[in-house]
C-alpha cells in the first residue's frame, strides 16, 4: 500500500479524535474504525503544488470513508450522557474549522437505531470527505551551477 495513503488514513482519524470530547474516567472509552475508505490522489496525481518554506512539492490525498464511533460506559446513564457528548461535540463544529482540518464534508449516515439500553456501547456512523496535505519535511536540493567545462570520456 502507498505509504501516503497509510499517513491519510492515519491523519484522518487523529483529527476526529481530536474533535471528541475527554473521556471521563478509564472506564469510558471511544473508539473509532474505519469500516470503509476510498483514497485517491488529490490534485493532479497527488501533486497539489509547491510549498514556499520548506521549498519542495506539497502532496495530497483524498479521502472518502465511512467511520463509526463507538462510545461504552459502565452503565445506561453514563453511556447516554457520553454518546449525548459525541454527538454535541461534532455537531458544534462549524464550516471553518472542519475544513481547517480537512475535512471537507461530514454527515451522520444513519442516526444510532439502538434502543435496547441493556447495551454498554452505542455507535455513530459517519461519512467523511478528507484531504491529506502531505508537507515536505526538508527543503528539496536544488542545482545552483552547472560546470561547462564537462569531458565525456
Amino acid at each position: 500500500m502507498d505509504p501516503l495513503n497509510v499517513e491519510a488514513i492515519a491523519s484522518l482519524r487523529s483529527t476526529i479524535t481530536s474533535f471528541l470530547p475527554p473521556v471521563p474516567n478509564p472506564s469510558h472509552a471511544y473508539l473509532i474504525s474505519i469500516s470503509e475508505a476510498n483514497v485517491k490522489p488529490a490534485g493532479i496525481g497527488g501533486f497539489i503544488g509547491l510549498h514556499p518554506n520548506p521549498e519542495g512539492e506539497l502532496l495530497g490525498r483524498r479521502v472518502e470513508a465511512s467511520l463509526i464511533i463507538t462510545a461504552s460506559a459502565p452503565n445506561d446513564t453514563q453511556l447516554l450522557e457520553d454518546y449525548a457528548a459525541v454527538v454535541d461535540s461534532l455537531l458544534a463544529l462549524g464550516q471553518g474549522e472542519l475544513r481547517s482540518q480537512g475535512i471537507l464534508k461530514m454527515t451522520m449516515t444513519r442516526p444510532d437505531e439502538q434502543l435496547d439500553l441493556d447495551t454498554s456501547t452505542r455507535d455513530l456512523q459517519l461519512d467523511i470527505v478528507f484531504e491529506y496535505l502531505k508537507l515536505p519535511e526538508s527543503a528539496e536540493e536544488t542545482i545552483d551551477t552547472i560546470p561547462l567545462n564537462v569531458v565525456l570520456d
